[in-house]
């Protein structure tokens, strides 16, 4: 919402970004588009950058991660000075007509898209931090499913989007609060908290794991592909089987 109340559009909607640069494209206004565009291709930058630092690396907090975090925060402090003693009582809007573009929002896009590439890898693509049009989409589908078809295999993932809903409405309420208290000072918050993440998975990967084989951050390691040494255990099978602990 800070980002929203300073650029008077939601950069992490691409659907909506898209068509907006399609209607300015046709209404003349060329400089607002190419902006627009750039968001775009900002966005798929940092979910670029994203996965060329994590890999395959799911469900286990390498070390990449926090450089991950780290980026993104040290973008959102970039564009937060950029704009208060850049553009400080500039207009947005303004500066687009004069067809000036304005390199902090195409950051705080890439920053985004880092953000949302690093959870979405990190949850096997469960998660969406930015937007939440395809969780809202899964939900419904559950939903369809369970009434139609009886299908509840997959009910537990509700459990997951309900409260993420809940929390991208809470995070719309005080980005609101913050934007209208702050100014453009309100995306220190969202860079200050990149930075407390970042600073966390650091001092996490610092504590021993005990009970559990060390993974290197170059596996691709995940919940599916965990294997047995020997013959995996057959439940709900009364034939006897081989020991996997041998």
């Amino acid at each position: 919402m800070a980002v929203t109340g300073l650029y008077k559009h939601a950069i992490t909607h691409l659907s909506g970004l898209v068509t907006s640069a399609a209607v300015n494209l046709v209404n003349n206004k060329v400089s607002m588009a190419l902006v627009l565009i750039g968001d775009v291709f900002a966005w798929a930058a940092g979910t670029f950058l994203s996965a060329i630092l994590t890999g395959n690396n799911k469900y286990h907090l390498g070390r990449h991660y926090g450089l991950g975090f780290a980026i993104n925060s040290a973008v959102l402090f970039g564009s937060s000075i950029f704009l208060i003693y850049y553009h400080a009582g500039d207009d947005m809007n303004a500066l687009y007509q004069r067809g000036i573009p304005d390199f902090s929002e195409w950051a705080v896009a890439f920053a985004c898209g880092v953000q949302n590439g690093l959870t979405s890898n990190y949850s096997g693509n469960l998660f969406r931090t930015t937007h939440a049009t395809g969780m809202w989409n899964d939900t419904a589908m559950l939903v369809g499913h369970y009434l139609r078809w009886g299908e509840t295999k997959d009910l537990w993932r509700i459990k997951i989007f309900f409260p993420l809903f809940v929390s991208f409405f809470i995070g719309g309420l005080l980005g609101t609060v913050a934007w209208n208290v702050m100014q453009r000072w309100a995306l220190f918050i969202p860079a200050s908290y990149s930075a407390l993440f970042a600073i966390a998975i650091f001092v996490l990967r610092q504590i021993p794991e005990r009970d559990y084989e060390k993974i290197d951050d170059d596996s691709d390691y995940s919940l599916e592909s965990v294997s047995y040494a020997g013959t995996p255990p057959s439940y709900g099978s009364t034939t006897p089987t081989h020991d996997h602990r041998q």
